[in-house]
């Protein structure tokens, strides 16, 4: 994962060893980690998101949990699943993290999506998607991105969902072999839209390119034959 903020700063997320930030003017990474026994640092070191709000808040999602950065005293509040109690994170893996037009704050997990109220803490696990999702894949939630018509996009592994918060209902795009307007693949691994409105979707198989109005796809895949075909089949 690599975010950059309002202040500049460029935040990258890696594998077991923290959350780095580049400090420009001295062309140098300062590296956060978890800290045994220090309930104030980052709650695991293997980061899949960063995100800042706009309360200019750094939400930073690991393998144990959702944190709050506290750029001021460098600090970490956690928030981590806890089953036995209501209104908890439904996973400690946060893959995904998103803060919509409406001001609504999206975590996407290992067990489905859910959604933060910053205020009082608590989370309410969106029922729907898990039910659908969890029969095949687990419910894992990749990516979330909303479109210019602001409709809520969902990267799962079971396709791309189009969630509809009024209603509360989705609609999932799923691979149909070679059928014109369809996804490549059903893992979907990154979702991001352009400067025109697009959205392109990284999945196993392709890249996508998704008109939100009409809900087709356009499929690039590499074509061996091609050079001037997209290089690789996997789009993270």
């Amino acid at each position: 994962s690599i975010f950059e903020d309002r202040s500049g700063n460029i935040w990258i997320g890696t594998y077991a060893g923290g959350i780095n930030r580049i400090i420009r003017d001295q062309k140098r990474f300062e590296v956060i980690k978890n800290q045994p026994g220090n309930r104030n640092s980052l709650s695991n070191s293997t980061v899949f998101s960063v995100y800042e709000d706009s309360n200019e808040v750094l939400w930073i999602g690991t393998i144990g949990g959702l944190n709050r950065y506290d750029l001021k005293t460098e600090s970490f509040s956690h928030f981590v699943s806890d089953p036995g109690q209501p209104n908890q994170l439904s996973h400690n893996v946060v893959r995904a993290l998103f803060e919509d037009s409406r001001g609504d704050f999206w975590v996407g997990t290992d067990r489905g999506l859910n959604r933060f109220d910053r205020e009082t803490g608590k989370f309410i696990l969106v029922e729907g998607m898990l039910d659908r999702s969890e029969s095949k894949w687990g419910g894992v939630i990749r990516h979330i991105c909303e479109d210019n018509l602001g409709q809520l996009w969902i990267g799962t592994q079971e396709g791309a969902c189009l969630y509809n918060r009024d209603s509360g209902e989705f609609v999932f795009y799923n691979y149909q072999g070679n059928r014109p307007g369809t996804i490549s693949d059903d893992t979907v691994r990154f979702l991001y839209k352009d400067s025109l409105g697009l959205i392109w979707v990284g999945a196993n198989s392709g890249l996508n390119r998704l008109d939100p109005r009409t809900k087709q796809f356009t499929v690039f895949k590499h074509d061996p034959k091609n050079p001037g075909s997209i290089s690789h089949a996997s789009v993270y």
